[in-house]
């Protein structure tokens, strides 16, 4: 509804964007209307950015369709040059012709090679991501430490992760008092887990 007062904080997710790091004040309030020319101020400029990269593809395609042209009729004229220079002279510019081609499909090849490779890599670091956190997950469901600890403070292995929890899984012998906890007992599992992680770095 036009007029209706929004805060900052809500203007900011309307539009997508963080507040985070930008002088602002609690109080800082905005109005639908100003909400709404804000989204379409950055609407106006996805469409003009979409528009140079568009066109910025299209000079591109253009330069390398001249250039293309360019080689073919460069081409033209030194097979004519090699045909009136003899066979020897034909020879070589076909050798000549044959390598460039060669090292062009091998660019090619190449660049193809090494996008591959990356999507591996990066579908192995997904897959031993996914891994590392169901083990994490099964450690923790056996000892009660938070799966994301483990993993933050492991150094990816398994071994590491157990060893962790069960440093972590110990009574240290602190009182109670001298830590955060979720109960009001001194039993290992009354603390919560990132007071387990601070108790157990301490007797290190």
């Amino acid at each position: 509804m036009e007029g209706e007062e929004v805060t900052g904080q809500e203007a900011a997710q309307a539009t997508g964007r963080s507040s985070a790091g930008e002088p602002s004040s609690p109080s800082t309030t905005y109005t639908q209307e100003q909400v709404s020319k804000i989204q379409s101020g950055m609407d106006r400029q996805i469409v003009d950015l979409k528009k140079t990269v568009d066109k910025i593809t299209g000079s591109l395609q253009s330069t390398e369709a001249a250039l293309l042209t360019l080689q073919q009729e460069k081409d033209a004229a030194e097979l004519e040059l090699a045909r009136d220079g003899g066979s020897d002279a034909l020879t070589n510019y076909q050798r000549k012709v044959a390598a460039r081609e060669e090292k062009k499909q091998l660019a090619k090849e190449r660049a193809e090679f090494e996008a591959s490779k990356a999507e591996t890599a990066e579908a192995l670091a997904e897959l031993n991501s996914a891994k590392l956190k169901k083990k994490a997950e099964a450690i923790a469901s056996e000892t009660g430490v938070d799966a994301e600890l483990l993993i933050k403070h492991g150094d990816g292995s398994e071994e590491k992760m157990r060893q962790l929890a069960k440093d972590w899984g110990k009574p240290i012998g602190r009182r109670p008092d001298t830590l955060r906890t979720s109960g009001s007992g001194s039993n290992w599992r009354d603390y919560s887990p990132i007071d387990k992680v601070r108790a157990a770095l301490s007797k290190q």
